[in-house]
């Protein structure tokens, strides 16, 4: 279970940086990339 942890903050880490270099490194408030993945998984469930 602990390993399956590692393994998903990993990937977090890692999709969120090449988001960042996607974007072209421009800051984003945590609260709104957070407020954006919540409505991009309910758009995806629904």
């Amino acid at each position: 279970m602990k390993i399956a942890l590692v393994i998903f903050i990993t990937l977090a880490l890692a999709g969120c940086a090449l988001l960042s270099l996607h974007m072209g490194v421009i800051p984003v408030p945590w609260r709104a990339l957070l407020t954006d993945w919540q409505a991009g998984r309910e758009h995806y469930m629904y």
